[in-house]
Order: C-alpha cells, then sequence, then structure tokens
C-alpha cells in the first residue's frame, strides 16, 4: 500500500515537473517572438534614419567647400584688390614718398607670386603678364631714384673738407719728405691718437660728409628691391659707375696724377722728393680715409646682397688703386738717382705700415687683385732698395784712392759717402 502511494507522488511530481517545462518552453518563445519582433522595428528604424545622416554629412561637406571656396575667393579679391591700389601708386611715382612707393612694391611682388602659384584662375598668363610688367615699370623708377641720390651724395670731395680729419701740422701745405717732422706725421691716419693713447674711429664722420646715413638707408632698400627683382645688374652698374668717378676724382684732388717714364726723368731731385712726398700722403689718405669708408659705403648698401656687395667695391676701389701704385712702380724701374735707396725705404715703410689695413680692406676674393699689386709693388721698393745700398757699399770698398789729403782737402771717399747721407736728412 505503502509502495503504491509512493509511485503516485512520483508521478504526480513529475507531471508538475513537465507542466512547469512547458510553461517555461512557452515563455521563452514568448520572449523570442517579442525580441524578433523589436529587431524588425530596429532595421525599419535604420532604413528610415540612415538616408537622412548621409544626406546630414553631405549637407556638411557641402557647407565646408563652400567655406574654403568663400576664402579662397576672398584671398583672390585681396590681391586683385592689392594689384589695382598699387597700380594706382606706381604709376604715380615716388613724389617724395620714397617709402610709400617701397610698400607698393612689395604688395605688387606678393601678388605676382600668388597669381604664379595659383593655377586654377582663368586669365592666371593675363595676370602674371600685368604684374610684371607693372613691376618693371616700378624698377624702372627705383632705378632712377637710385642714380638721383647716388649722384646728389657722391660729389667729389674737396681737400679742405677734410681738413679736420688730418694732423694740424699737415693741414695747409704738403711738406718735404726731409721736413723735421717727418714722414711720420704727414697725413698720418684718418684715427688719431686720444691723451689715453687709444686710437679714434673718425670713418664715421667721414661717412657722414661723403654719404648721410639716412641716404644709405634708403640706397639699401632701394637696391633690395631691384636685386630682388632681378634688376640687379642695372643696380651694380650705376653704383660702380657713380662711385669710381667719385673716387676717383677726389683722390685726384689730393695729388694723384699719372705719370709717364718721360715725366719721371725729367723731374729734378726737389720736385722728385715732393712728388715722394705727396704720393705718401695720397696713399695713406687713401688707405686710411676713402677705401676704409668706401668699404663701409658698399657693406652698407649692399647688405647681405653677395656677391654683389664685394663685386662693387673691388670694381669701384681698384682703378683708383692701380693708379696710386703705378707711381710707384715707375719709381722703381725708371727713376736712376744716387738718393734712389733712401727714398724707396720711405715708400716700403709708409706701404708696410698700411699694410694690415690693405689686407683688410681688400681681402676679399673680389678685391685680391689690389691686394696682390700693392704686397708686389712693396717687395719690388724692399729688394730694390737692397740693391741699390749693397752697389753703394760696393761701391765705396772698391775706392781705390790711397791718396792722403793735404791742405784741408776732402777725401774722395768722404765726398761719394757724404753725397749718400746728405738724403737722410
Amino acid at each position: 500500500m505503502h509502495a503504491m502511494h509512493s509511485q503516485r507522488y512520483e508521478m504526480e511530481s513529475a507531471k508538475k515537473l513537465k507542466e512547469s517545462l512547458q510553461n517555461s518552453q512557452r515563455l521563452t518563445d514568448s520572449m523570442l517572438t517579442i525580441l524578433g519582433s523589436f529587431d524588425t522595428r530596429i532595421s525599419s528604424l535604420n532604413s528610415a534614419v540612415l538616408p537622412t545622416q548621409v544626406q546630414t554629412d553631405d549637407i556638411i561637406r557641402a557647407h565646408e567647400n563652400i567655406e574654403k571656396t568663400l576664402r579662397a575667393a576672398e584671398v583672390f579679391l585681396t590681391h586683385y584688390d592689392d594689384f589695382n591700389q598699387v597700380e594706382g601708386k606706381i604709376m604715380e611715382g615716388l613724389h617724395d614718398d620714397l617709402s610709400g612707393f617701397l610698400i607698393a612694391i612689395d604688395k605688387l611682388q606678393k601678388t605676382l607670386d600668388f597669381f604664379i602659384s595659383t593655377g586654377m584662375s582663368k586669365n592666371r598668363e593675363n595676370n602674371i603678364h600685368n604684374a610684371r610688367q607693372l613691376l618693371y615699370k616700378a624698377m624702372q623708377k627705383l632705378e632712377q631714384e637710385f642714380k638721383r641720390l647716388l649722384e646728389e651724395n657722391s660729389k667729389v670731395v674737396e681737400p679742405d673738407q677734410l681738413i679736420g680729419f688730418l694732423p694740424s701740422t699737415n693741414k695747409y701745405s704738403i711738406v718735404s719728405s726731409r721736413s723735421s717732422s717727418g714722414l711720420s706725421s704727414m697725413f698720418h691716419s684718418s684715427f688719431r691718437k686720444t691723451d689715453n693713447g687709444s686710437k679714434v674711429d673718425f670713418a664715421p664722420a667721414v661717412l657722414q660728409i661723403l654719404v648721410p646715413v639716412k641716404v644709405l638707408t634708403e640706397l639699401f632698400e632701394i637696391a633690395k628691391r631691384m636685386i630682388s627683382a632681378g634688376h640687379h645688374q642695372q643696380c651694380t652698374k650705376i653704383y660702380r659707375e657713380i662711385r669710381s668717378y667719385s673716387l676717383n676724382h677726389t683722390l685726384q684732388k689730393f695729388g694723384i696724377e699719372k705719370f709717364s717714364k718721360e715725366d719721371m726723368q725729367k723731374l729734378s731731385w726737389e720736385s722728385f722728393e715732393r712728388k715722394i712726398g705727396t704720393w705718401i700722403q695720397c696713399l695713406q689718405i687713401a688707405v686710411k680715409i676713402f677705401y676704409t669708408t668706401e668699404r663701409r659705403i658698399c657693406n652698407q648698401i649692399f647688405y647681405e646682397l653677395d656677391p654683389h656687395m664685394e663685386c662693387c667695391f673691388a670694381e669701384v676701389s681698384e682703378p683708383s688703386m692701380k693708379q696710386i701704385l703705378s707711381f710707384g712702380e715707375a719709381t722703381v724701374k725708371n727713376r736712376k738717382s744716387p738718393e734712389k735707396p733712401f727714398v724707396l725705404v720711405d715708400m716700403f715703410d709708409a706701404m708696410y705700415e698700411l699694410l694690415p689695413e690693405v689686407q683688410s680692406i681688400f681681402g676679399e676674393k673680389a678685391s685680391k687683385e689690389s691686394l696682390s699689386t700693392f704686397e708686389e709693388l712693396m717687395k719690388m721698393l724692399g729688394q730694390t732698395a737692397s740693391n741699390s745700398l749693397s752697389e753703394i757699399e760696393d761701391g765705396m770698398g772698391k775706392d781705390a784712392s790711397k791718396a792722403t789729403a793735404h791742405d784741408g782737402a776732402v777725401h774722395s771717399l768722404i765726398i761719394h759717402v757724404m753725397n749718400h747721407v746728405k738724403f737722410l736728412f
């Protein structure tokens, strides 16, 4: 009986478990049906939303493209506006407004660069052509202004304009190289010593006399634009011609002149001595004042515009340096006289003292010819003087006169020696 009761209990439990499992299955199926419904609805929603998102992205990209186009158009219109503005200014000319004219040129150059770099413009080639034509006209006007400024500030300098920069003992006259003051005091330098022995550089003051600083600044600004625009040949040609003429004729005012062999031989000793003194003075003035100042002028006008700076200085200074040194060469080669060794020593000493400054001024490659000519002449002077002194010594040693002087007569050898010694004083 008990066994039947237990079996019935187990069957009922199994039945309840089965019913419970069936209920769970129905719930699961129902949940799956609901979730499937959600998935269908979400898919439908995505299908509806996606085209809208695509359209929104397209609109954003279109807006960005429009902004880029507007910015490009604005830049283009700005350059066109600048071109129209500077065209009027350039065609009008400088009219005492160099600064405004240079600003117009800078704007024009930027506009030209923009036209060249922009390949989308329908009238690109025409725009470039017009800008280049206008720039060429601007360069012509700058060229005229560059020439005018240089000519007005490159006048031939008179000696009395520089009296204040020369030693007081030689302000008004050229003295003999054998005077008591000696060569060392003759136009000794463009530097004067102060009480404490330091040197005072007068070059800036001399520079202000030759070409004022304000003018140098204007010339630099013009040269920079001309060279940048490819007009370096016109710029440097004007500079070389005007500055070379001024330097050459100024040095002539100080006594530099051309000599032929015949002229050298015709000179009396007194005239020859004065010429030597003048030559030494002019060489010192040329190196310490004019070439030093010319170097500064050239460096300021063509600052950082190499190779034009060095080439211009070399071509301006070389003709006058050759002319100065040609007198020394003529003296070495063509002047035959007993006093010659001592004159050559004076000339050598003057050149030797100036050599460090000459090496500094003419040390660049473009100016090497002037430096080489200077050094070569100095060597010739030293060698010729040495040879001449040796000849004098040999001549004295070979004097065969052994007769004793009577009645106060001077021995011939003493006369021979004194003829040379007198040229030392």
